[in-house]
């Protein structure tokens, strides 16, 4: 502006500048997301990666959608405040640019994860990233390979017992027969 009270045509220019090199496309609030979706094994960190500008200080919140539902999951405010729900605590690194890393994800993370930037104006836009979380499959033919040695080992030991106790009873049949034999017996011959 101008001592006169009108605005100075040199100090709109550079405004504009300024504005439009903050929001590329004209707007308050603008997030750039390098993937809209990610995939993960159980037990991994993820980052949901996510950057914005804005005029301001923006407040950003994070909600997870699945088919189950929604759930909030952070809200954040740069140099202000931190929140994370309950059922995040202890899973969750809030970043300053927006971004968010899950901690040792589960197949229940699977699901989107929504951003909502909103600048001191209320102006705000959105994005999405789509979250696949799947199990380890060579985890579990590991835990079936290690179940299969272990019948396979339980049944050869009964094998060798069964072998084993099958030659002790023959043993003791032979023994039993021979006890039973008449050269044993104590009767006595009569002469002719």
């Amino acid at each position: 502006m101008s001592r006169r009270g009108g605005w100075n045509p040199c100090a709109m220019v550079t405004l504009a500048v300024l504005y439009m090199g903050l929001c590329p496309s004209g707007q308050a609030v603008s997030i750039n997301s390098p993937q809209s979706s990610l995939q993960a094994s159980v037990g991994d960190d993820v980052l949901l990666s996510v950057r914005f500008t804005c005029v301001g200080t923006p407040t950003v919140r994070w909600m997870f959608l699945s088919a189950r539902g929604g759930q909030w999951v952070a809200t954040w405010r740069s140099g202000f405040f931190h929140n994370a729900s309950e059922a995040y605590v202890g899973r969750l690194h809030l970043h300053e640019n927006g971004s968010v890393t899950l901690l040792a994800v589960a197949v229940g993370d699977s699901g989107f994860y929504s951003l909502t930037v909103t600048d001191e104006s209320d102006s705000s836009r959105d994005a999405a990233i789509l979250l696949t979380v799947k199990e380890v499959l060579f985890e579990d033919v590991q835990y079936l390979a290690v179940f299969i040695a272990i019948l396979g080992s339980a049944a050869g030991f009964l094998v060798v017992l069964m072998w084993f106790l099958n030659k002790v009873s023959v043993r003791i049949k032979e023994w039993c027969h021979r006890r039973h034999l008449p050269e044993h017996d104590e009767t006595e011959l009569q002469a002719l």
